[in-house]
C-alpha cells in the first residue's frame, strides 16, 4: 500500500501499514509481559496491571488494539479484567452526591 495515507480523527496523515504510538507501546507491552522470566510489571510484584497513556486523538486506534492486546494475553494464559476509568471515576462522583458535585463543577 505505499503512497496511502491514512488521517485518524483529523490527525496528521501517515502511510498505511506505518508503526503509531498506539502499535508501538501496545507491542513493547506485550514483549514486556510475556518476558521468558515472567513479567516484571511492577518492583513489588504485588501489582499486575498495566496503564497505556495515549493521545485521546487515538482513541479509535486503541479500542481495537486494548482488544487484540487482551486477546493475546488471554492466549498466554492471563487472566484480563479491563477497567474503565472514566466508568469509575463516574461511579466515585456519585457517591459523593449532587451538592458536592455541583460544588467541584
Amino acid at each position: 500500500m505505499d503512497g496511502v495515507n491514512l488521517t485518524i480523527n483529523g490527525s496528521q496523515p501517515r502511510d498505511v501499514g506505518q508503526e503509531t504510538s498506539v502499535s508501538v507501546a501496545m507491542a513493547a507491552l506485550l514483549q514486556h509481559l510475556t518476558l521468558p522470566g515472567g513479567s516484571q510489571i511492577s518492583t513489588s510484584g504485588a501489582y499486575r496491571f498495566a496503564i497505556v497513556a495515549y493521545d485521546p486523538r487515538d482513541e479509535f486506534e486503541m479500542r481495537p488494539a486494548a482488544s487484540r492486546l487482551q486477546a493475546q494475553m488471554t492466549s498466554h494464559g492471563w487472566t484480563v479484567i479491563p477497567i474503565s476509568l472514566q466508568e469509575l471515576f463516574l461511579s466515585q462522583l456519585q457517591t459523593l452526591g449532587d451538592r458536592t458535585v455541583q460544588r467541584l463543577v
